[in-house]
């Protein structure tokens, strides 16, 4: 069963739902066969996980571009992100 959750990270709500298990495990597994590369795993996870707003499910990491804090935003939302499976 997929987990939910809301947080609130520099005042902006998100919604999140945990991916699949196994979507998590492969992704992970694939970059864990190489370099891992940052921006295609935060975007992976943002597009796979972001239920609100629907812009970051379609944008990934582009919704955040130019936008002060960007990479501190994104870093909490994957790890809020990746705490549902913990």
């Amino acid at each position: 069963m997929q987990k939910t959750h809301v947080c609130e990270i520099d005042g902006q709500t998100y919604e999140l739902q945990s991916p699949s298990l196994r979507g998590y495990m492969t992704w992970s597994d694939r970059l864990n066969n190489g370099k891992i590369d940052t921006y295609e795993y935060s975007d992976w996870m943002l597009k796979n996980s972001v239920t609100s707003p629907l812009e970051i499910k379609s944008q990934g990491n582009a919704y955040f571009e130019g936008k002060d804090k960007a990479v501190a935003i994104i870093e909490s939302i994957v790890f809020a992100i990746n705490d549902m499976f913990r």
